[in-house]
């Protein structure tokens, strides 16, 4: 990968399919030694990516580096006091009101069917940032132009303030340099 262009013709889906994976909750079962290789060898082709050295470092260290991530994620998007820090929706920066929230809800769900899919996960919102990543990865694969509807209308207008929040709480450095690999392959 030589750069943004090259890594916009190539393997796309991949990366969007594996920069959803990274988003999840973290678990032993898929983040390990190989998720973290495909990772750093991500990491280090993005121009401009903080430094991954002291995500690597922690993450190197034998002592509770799972329950590191998995403290800081359960913190950062699914519960924290007095309010979660950066919840992975879109309507909840882009909705500014509870009828907002509904209509960008209603949008994404007919995006999808307009292009012929469903949820099957019915566990998350719609505009879960999981489920928009791997959205992305189908449209990459079979609908250019609709990748770019999507990225334009459904994404771009509230991941910047998702990523902003999540780079000025995150407790582990993993997350920042998560956020900004997802905002240079969406941008």
């Amino acid at each position: 990968m030589n750069g943004k262009n090259e890594a916009h013709t190539t393997g796309m889906p991949d990366i969007y399919r594996f920069l959803a994976q990274s988003m999840r909750y973290p678990e032993k079962i898929w983040m390990g030694q190989e998720f973290f290789s495909g990772f750093f060898q991500i990491a280090e082709k993005i121009p401009d990516i903080p430094d991954s050295k002291p995500c690597m470092d922690l993450l190197s260290e034998e002592k509770a580096w799972l329950e590191m991530l998995q403290a800081d994620y359960t913190r950062l998007f699914i519960n924290a006091h007095p309010h979660v820090i950066a919840p992975p929706y879109g309507s909840i920066y882009i909705g500014a009101d509870i009828g907002g929230q509904r209509q960008l809800l209603d949008a994404t769900v007919r995006f999808y069917q307009q292009k012929g899919f469903d949820l099957v996960d019915q566990q998350e919102q719609p505009d879960w940032l999981v489920h928009e990543l791997e959205f992305m990865a189908i449209l990459a694969e079979e609908d250019h132009e609709g990748l770019e509807s999507f990225l334009a209308t459904h994404f771009r207008p509230w991941f910047p303030i998702f990523r902003k929040r999540v780079v000025q709480e995150t407790a582990h450095p993993y997350f920042i340099i998560s956020t900004h690999m997802i905002d240079f392959f969406t941008s």
